[in-house]
């Protein structure tokens, strides 16, 4: 085996790693799944082979997007391409399809391919982490996180060894440790105490600062989710956020849950104004970047723009 193979196949680092949740079922237990992240891949093949990599994305047979990871073997002094096909995401539909297809192709060539050796991460939420409604487009109940719970800002640690991800430990966005399989690591012991409690009645206007408080912190938790910024948002009610009444507030809240994040929003701008094809605006983020188009800043994307 090659120098060059042997680093590119070495394990990645637990910050090249992010968790996103699975599934939760009514008693509050959540799956949680670790998974690379397409920044990843760019790093390591630019690590590795500098520019003597290449990848493409095409639709097979089956109208389903595609794409080739080539690598330049000067023993051969050919190119070698590895193909995988990508999923939609939940969340962002396009980028999805093109990172997850761009993320597999790079589990072809050996990539944090040692993330499929993960052990299951099973994890018993807080009493304020989520909650469990009834979805009339499902006809069922359904359980979520709720704002309290954003497992895409825990970390993951681990090491290694003979392939397999062994002394995985995941703390939450407090620094508790909420899952262990090393022995030297135990998951906090820490009542939950998050249950309603009884408090003494308050003012009305008290109750009303109170309310309006927990809906800001409710709305920039939404807006941040969604890749808005507080001066973001106060531009799009135009007034300052403890200034804006419950109602301006909901509203945005409901704005920002139901939007498109601000990723989206750029790369739809791009492509509308552009009046070109993502194909057509991928080459330029490729030949300007060497990156796909759907992991560019908005800097970048200007630039993008400008060469278009």
């Amino acid at each position: 085996m090659s120098k060059e193979f042997t680093d590119l196949i070495k394990p990645l680092g637990s910050h090249d790693v992010e968790l996103r949740e699975s599934n939760i079922n009514k008693g509050g237990y959540v799956l949680i799944l670790a998974y690379k992240t397409a920044r990843a891949d760019v790093a390591r093949l630019n690590e590795v082979f500098g520019l003597l990599w290449k990848n493409r994305h095409f639709q097979d047979e089956k109208q389903r997007l595609c794409c080739g990871i080539s690598i330049y073997s000067e023993k051969i002094s050919k190119w070698v391409e590895r193909i995988d096909v990508g999923s939609e995401s939940q969340y962002e539909k396009d980028k999805g399809n093109y990172s997850d297809s761009f993320k597999r192709a790079g589990f072809k060539w050996g990539i944090g391919i040692e993330l499929y050796k993960m052990p299951t991460i099973k994890i018993k939420l807080k009493n304020n982490e989520y909650e469990t409604k009834f979805n009339a487009k499902a006809n069922r109940e359904l359980t979520n996180t709720t704002w309290d719970c954003n497992i895409s800002s825990w970390t993951i640690d681990y090491k290694v060894e003979d392939g397999i991800p062994c002394n995985v430990v995941v703390k939450d966005d407090s620094g508790e440790v909420r899952f262990s399989t090393d022995k030297d690591v135990k998951v906090s012991s820490k009542p939950d105490t998050t249950q309603k409690q009884q408090t003494t009645p308050k003012k009305e206007n008290e109750v009303e600062k109170t309310d309006t408080t927990k809906l800001v912190e409710s709305l920039l938790k939404v807006a941040k989710f969604k890749g808005y910024t507080k001066e973001d948002v106060e531009k799009k009610i135009n007034v300052e956020l403890y200034k804006a009444s419950s109602e301006l507030i909901q509203k945005a809240v409901d704005y920002y849950a139901k939007g498109e994040t601000k990723g989206i929003r750029c790369r739809n701008a791009l492509i509308k104004k552009s009046g070109k094809s993502v194909i057509e605006i991928n080459k330029v983020s490729q030949a300007k970047f060497e990156l796909n188009f759907t992991s560019l800043t908005e800097d970048q994307m200007e630039a993008v723009k400008e060469a278009l």
